[in-house]
């Protein structure tokens, strides 16, 4: 009897640990799923001989590879974050490169950020960020009585907790037209 005891607790401590272990490995592969995914686009970009593609899935990769290595998990969030500052990055490579007159180069970077965008999350429009915006701003005046340039922390903060990948110049500019 105590020898089927030790065998039954013995499985079940074997099973639980298996279960864990499984668990561990789903969830890994869950929050890896971005990385399999452009891995894939990486692979049919070879076989294409798509340069612009193949480089720009490179850069998304090695971003969300240099962030895991500084030791921070690839939750969706971060990976949103990661992609959104290269959304960003890549309009105002395209301004500046428009200012200059190198419209080569502007080319390159607008082929560049479509690619970013099949992967970003899709952003709230200009309209839904200033309404947001003005719902903050007349909210703050309604508790506060006046809303100045000190209060654009406030704003910011509040309207990004609607819309986290809202671009805080846009927002800035509203507020700079209310204050």
């Amino acid at each position: 009897n105590k020898k089927l005891w030790l065998i039954i607790s013995i499985i079940y401590n074997v099973g639980q640990l298996l279960v864990f272990k499984y668990t561990d490995f789903f969830i890994e592969n869950i929050n890896n799923m971005l990385h399999v995914e452009i891995d894939n686009f990486i692979a049919d970009a070879m076989k294409s001989q798509d340069v612009i593609k193949l480089r720009t899935l490179r850069m998304i990769k090695s971003e969300l590879v240099k962030k895991e290595k500084d030791g921070g998990t690839l939750t969706e969030a971060v990976e949103a974050t990661i992609l959104m500052k290269m959304v960003s990055q890549r309009e105002e490579a395209i301004a500046q490169f428009k200012s200059a007159n190198r419209m080569d180069l502007v080319e390159n970077e607008i082929a560049e950020l479509d690619i970013i965008k099949t992967f970003a999350p899709k952003q709230a429009t200009d309209e839904e960020i200033t309404e947001e915006t003005k719902r903050v701003i007349d909210a703050l005046k309604t508790t506060q009585g006046t809303v100045s340039m000190k209060d654009m922390k406030m704003v910011l903060s509040e309207v990004q907790k609607t819309y986290p990948t809202a671009n805080g110049k846009l927002i800035s500019q509203i507020v700079k037209t209310f204050c």
